[in-house]
């Protein structure tokens, strides 16, 4: 991602300096307005497909065209190397969006007054994730996801099982189940980007989100800060089946879901595969209690869904609209509801059945982003977290994390010194 965009910002930049992004699609021969959205998220296809045609009818003067490529965040790349930009992009909020905010490649919507609908915790999310800070907006979070721990809410009620409040409560109901002759935890750490489920949701609690600037600005490492994180999760894989690296994801879903354990360590995303191998399970949701102050246990929750206006679009005021019919009540209880999310738009909307128990994280904003929703997609995190679980050497890993953390993010880190020497 660095490498790309290191060389292709300049030269995106220069060109639209020359001759603007030449974003979207322009003026159609019947005289309305075509703008381009292409989002990210292919399951949602058929919903945002009768979005477009409720907004086409109540905006007759535009004309909405919405793709959902395989790649989107890829295409995007591509397209903008090619000075073809799509008016709007629907990504997640992750390191993806932070680096086309630093290139430079989205405009600033602080003036779009739909940006005090959204709930105030995913809207810093999104300043949160810039890798300089920088003055404006340059989202609207729609939609958000959860992380916790999934259960078999009918092996808990069977057993007379608690909901843990606290660290230790829930090693102590991790001990219980196992002396009962169940399997706690289902890990599914065969394939290694399902590791960092688990390693959000403990980490969100333990460390904030200025970690990543202080780490940037020299003022700490991830060997200081990480060390409590590995700890727990290497504590945890006592509980799980004999061998925690034998299943893959799909393994995990189908085994949980056939009650091989009375817990999975994923997110609300992994709900409708689970329910998929057995319609009739009753999964639950709780968050991780990674500590014992439970003051401090927050709920892992990113923005999974945001809308961006790309710089240069010649439709700004028609990309507004759209935006903002998107997050009128109707039309996010529809997404909300077919896609079983969670909104980021502040009002009344039902939760799905699965994930109704974080109703009071939610609606407080006790939540915290997902930790590597800040990680380049070039670092190896899930890799090296694999290798730390199955070797154990935690002093090689967190040294690790800061050589890798160091080379995928050079560029950034050269650019905060400059800045802090002129200052």
């Amino acid at each position: 991602m660095k490498k790309f965009l290191k060389k292709v910002v300049p030269l995106f930049l220069t060109t639209a300096m020359c001759a603007g992004l030449l974003a979207g699609c322009g003026e159609e021969s019947d005289g309305r307005v075509k703008i381009e959205v292409m989002q990210y998220k292919r399951e949602a296809t058929s919903t945002f497909e009768q979005l477009e045609k409720e907004f086409e009818a109540q905006n007759p003067d535009i004309d909405v065209v919405i793709t959902s490529p395989n790649d989107a965040t890829v295409i995007i790349k591509t397209r903008l190397i090619k000075n073809d930009a799509p008016d709007i992009i629907g990504i997640g909020g992750d390191r993806a969006f932070a680096d086309f905010v630093e290139g430079g490649v989205i405009d600033d919507i602080s003036d779009f007054e739909g940006l005090s609908k959204v709930k105030p915790e995913y809207l810093q999310m999104t300043k949160d994730l810039e890798l300089i800070p920088k003055e404006g907006y340059y989202a609207v979070p729609f939609a958000a996801n959860a992380n916790g721990v999934l259960y078999n809410k009918d092996m808990f009620a069977e057993h007379g099982w608690e909901i843990p409040k606290t660290w230790d409560e829930f090693i102590a109901l991790l001990e219980q189940i196992k002396s009962e002759g169940v399997t706690p935890i289902c890990f599914t750490l065969k394939e290694s980007w399902t590791d960092l489920a688990a390693w959000n949701s403990i980490d969100a609690s333990i460390n904030s989100p200025e970690l990543f600037q202080k780490v940037n600005e020299g003022e700490t490492t991830f060997s200081e800060a990480y060390g409590l994180t590995a700890d727990k999760y290497q504590q945890l894989l006592q509980y799980g089946q004999d061998d925690p690296f034998a299943y893959g994801y799909n393994d995990g879903c189908v085994g949980f879901g056939g009650g091989e354990s009375a817990m999975f360590l994923q997110g609300s995303w992994a709900i409708p595969q689970i329910l998929s191998s057995n319609p009739d399970m009753n999964i639950g949701c709780f968050p991780m209690p990674a500590t014992n102050n439970v003051d401090d246990n927050v709920l892992t929750s990113g923005v999974d869904l945001l809308f961006s206006v790309m710089e240069g679009t010649e439709h700004r005021e028609e990309c507004l609209r759209f935006i903002d019919f998107m997050i009128q009540h109707d039309s996010v209880a529809a997404y909300t509801s077919e896609q079983q999310a969670v909104s980021c738009i502040e009002g009344d909307f039902e939760y799905a059945k699965s994930i109704e128990e974080l109703a009071p994280y939610f609606e407080a904003g006790k939540v915290q982003d997902f930790p590597d929703h800040h990680y380049p997609a070039e670092m190896p995190a899930g890799d090296m977290i694999q290798g730390f679980l199955l070797n154990g050497d935690k002093e090689t890993f967190l040294n690790n994390f800061d050589t890798e953390w160091v080379k995928t993010n050079r560029d950034i880190i050269n650019k905060l010194k400059k800045l802090e020497e002129q200052s």
